[in-house]
C-alpha cells in the first residue's frame, strides 16, 4: 500500500510472506498458494490486489510485473500471474507475496528469515536473570 502511494519504493518493503504453490491452473492463468486472509489481511491495495508477487534471485527478491495476489480465502491465495511467468511455475514452488499491510503477516507468522538466512524465532521469550 505505502509503495502505491509514493511513500516507499518496492525495496524498502521489509516484509514478504513465503507462500507454496499448491495447484496450477493453466487454464485461468492463475496458481493458488498456502497464504490466504489469515496471513495477507482481507484489504486490497488501490489497484485491487492483495499483494504483490515476488521470486526469489540471487539474494533479493525481484516483483514479478503483472503478477498479483487477485483473491484469497481463509488459507489459500490465487494469483493472477502472465503465461509467460506461469509457464516458470512448478508445485511447491515458493512465491514471496509483499502484503498490502505487514502488521498481520509479520504477527501471524512463528518465524522470520533475515536477508542473510538467520532463523528469528517470533515467539521466542528473553531470559530474565
Amino acid at each position: 500500500m505505502q509503495a502505491e502511494l509514493g511513500s516507499c519504493s518496492i525495496n524498502d518493503i521489509a516484509v514478504a510472506l513465503a507462500s507454496p504453490v499448491v495447484s496450477i491452473h493453466y487454464n485461468k492463468e492463475e496458481v493458488c498458494i498456502y497464504g490466504g486472509a489469515v496471513h495477507l489481511s482481507k484489504d486490497k491495495s488501490m489497484s485491487s490486489s492483495f499483494g504483490k508477487v515476488a521470486v526469489r534471485s540471487n539474494d533479493d527478491l525481484k516483483v514479478i510485473e503483472g503478477a498479483i495476489v487477485d483473491r484469497v480465502s481463509q488459507e489459500h491465495g490465487m494469483i493472477k500471474l502472465p503465461k509467460k511467468e506461469l509457464d516458470k511455475i512448478c508445485l511447491g514452488d515458493v512465491l514471496y507475496i509483499l502484503p498490502i499491510h505487514s502488521c498481520l503477516t509479520a504477527e501471524n507468522m512463528g518465524e522470520y528469515y533475515s536477508k542473510s538466512s538467520t532463523r528469528l524465532d517470533h515467539y521466542a521469550q528473553k531470559k530474565r536473570d
